[in-house]
Formats: structure tokens, sequence, C-alpha cells
């Protein structure tokens, strides 16, 4: 009985395999006598082939996974205290923008991360509709921020960044967003020119025509902290303390980390003789300009002023003042 065979497969090679049992055979098991190639190679290469695809694939799908595991890496190491400053907020903000990860994915991911790590985590399969007392709230802060940002006139990538980040965190609807900050660069428009010639009176020390054209601003945009604060600045220049900080508190009512409102709450409580409260005022107001990141205005201005503000000579000299300088 002939010995079974088989047709290479190579190119060009007319040759045939010998069957492996076959006898006095000069070549190896499965090797084609004529052009001595393997068998299998053109198994092998197509094997080869298939998992060359399958890696390509594999790292396909790894990196179109990365984003969110970057994102994730990024969340849980700022994290790690318990809490997201807003500078960290800010850098996760920009690494959501560069991958383009959605809403839903981040808050899945921040989800995913608190729970792990059990920091205020929030049941994944429903979130229940916030309440009209959390939803106020919320839209205070976003309104507060909003005055932050066009207190200046002009918002900046990094501002928009912050923004879309408070809208996702507090679980705003896009829309709804949009609409309340319209509504916040409306009223800023009307107020906006009582409010620069508030300041130049200010400067002029015109304290009476400050406050007016303040109070003038503050009937266009009733809710912004920065009018108040420095409604409460006038006040303290005309004397009359007692409306300053009843302008500074309220202004506070509104943004509880308005740098300026701080500050002149404190000035006011020094002119009261009020020490403490005065430092912890103006301690408070230098930690709120170093986490503002929508002022033009750094910590070490607000220091400087601190030294050779005349409102707050009461306790220039106190060692608990002296102190605070020097620790910022």
């Amino acid at each position: 009985m002939a010995a079974k065979t088989w047709k290479c497969l190579m190119p060009g090679c007319p040759s045939r395999f010998n069957d492996p049992s076959e006898q006095f055979r000069d070549t190896a098991v499965n090797a084609c006598a004529g052009c001595g190639r393997w068998r299998y190679l053109p198994h092998a290469l197509a094997g080869g082939a298939l998992a060359a695809l399958v890696a390509v694939i594999g790292g396909a799908g790894w990196l179109m996974g990365m984003p969110a595991r970057s994102y994730e890496e990024r969340y849980d190491a700022y994290l790690r205290d318990g809490k997201i400053d807003e500078k960290e907020e800010l850098e996760l903000a920009k690494l959501a923008e560069k991958y383009r990860l959605g809403g839903e994915i981040i808050a899945r991911i921040q989800d995913e991360v608190k729970q792990r790590r059990g920091v205020n985590a929030t049941p994944a399969p429903t979130r229940p509709a916030p309440s009209p007392d959390q939803q106020q709230g919320s839209n205070r802060s976003l309104v507060a921020l909003l005055h932050n940002i066009y207190s200046d006139h002009l918002k900046t990538g990094d501002e928009q960044l912050l923004l879309a980040a408070a809208i996702e965190r507090q679980r705003i609807d896009q829309a709804h967003g949009e609409r309340i900050e319209q509504q916040v660069k409306a009223r800023w428009e009307k107020a906006q020119p009582y409010f620069e010639r508030g300041l130049t009176a200010a400067k002029q020390a015109k304290p009476q025509a400050a406050i007016e054209e303040f109070q003038r601003a503050l009937a266009e945009d009733g809710d912004n902290a920065w009018i108040l604060a420095n409604l409460g600045a006038a006040y303290l220049q005309a004397g009359r303390i007692e409306d300053a900080r009843a302008s500074c508190q309220r202004a506070l009512d509104f943004d509880e980390r308005n740098w300026l409102a701080h500050y002149n709450l404190g000035s006011c409580r020094a002119k009261r003789g009020e020490k403490d409260a005065a430092i912890e005022s103006l301690q408070q107001a230098l930690e709120c300009v170093a986490e503002d990141r929508t002022q033009r205005i750094t910590r070490d201005d607000v220091v400087g002023q601190l030294r050779t503000d005349v409102a707050l000579s009461s306790i220039r000299r106190d060692a608990r003042f002296q102190q605070l300088l020097a620790k910022y």
C-alpha cells in the first residue's frame, strides 16, 4: 500500500509530503522531501497573523480605555485626603476635556472611586432628584462662581472648565446651567456701569458717592457678592461700621468664599476692637484668595494690603497678626 502523501503548499514546489510512518526517509517528519519546508508553515504563518490581529485588537481596546483609567487614577490620587480642592478640580476638568470624557462617564468613575474609598459614596444605580433646598443651594453656588468669573469682564478657558466641572458636580442640567449664566451676565451688564463709578468714587475718597453708585448696582444685581463687599468697604470708609459689617455678612451669605467680604469684615471687626474675630476673618480672606483661580489678584497682593491698611491699625502690633503675615 502506497504511503499517504500531501501536496506541498509552498509556491513553486511540486513535491509532496511523506507520510510520517514511511521508513527509510531522509527528511524530518512533516517536512517536504523536495524543498524541506515544514508542512505546517502556512498554518504557523496564519496563526502568527491571527495572534498579531488579537494583539492589535487588544491594544486598541487598552488604548480606548486609557482616558477613563487616567482620569480614575488622577481622581483617586486627589481623593486620598478625602476631598477635592479647587486646583485639583481644575486639573480634573482639563483631563476630562483632553480625553473628551462625557458627564456620565465622569460621574460613574467618581462614584466608583468614592465607593472604593468610602468617601461620601453615592449609590450608583439610582440618583434621586435634588430637593428644592438642595437645588437652590446648587444654583446659589453656581451664581457665585459666575459672579467671580465675570467680575473682571472675561471668561478664560480655565474658567470655562471650572464652570463645566461645577455644573457636572452639582448635577445641574446643562441647559439650566446655561440659562443661569445668561441671567447672571445680563444682570451684571446692567449693574457694571454703576459698579465702575462706585470704584472710581471710592478711589477718590468720596465714600458717599461710592455708596450711592454701589446701591444702584445692587438694585440691578442683588445677589452679587462683589458689589456687596465693595459697598461694605464704602460704608467703612464713611465710618458706618455697622452698615459695613451687615453688607459684608450679606455678601458672605451669597458667597462664603468671597475673599474681599472676609477682608472687609475683618476690618470692621478690627475697628470695633474685636481682635480675635478680626484676625480670623483676615486669615479666611487669605485662604480664599489663594483658592480663587478666577481672580487676578494673588495672596502676596493681599498681604501687602494688610501691611498698610489703616483700618487695621488697631491690630497691627498684635503678635497673632504678625504671625499671620509671616505665615503667608
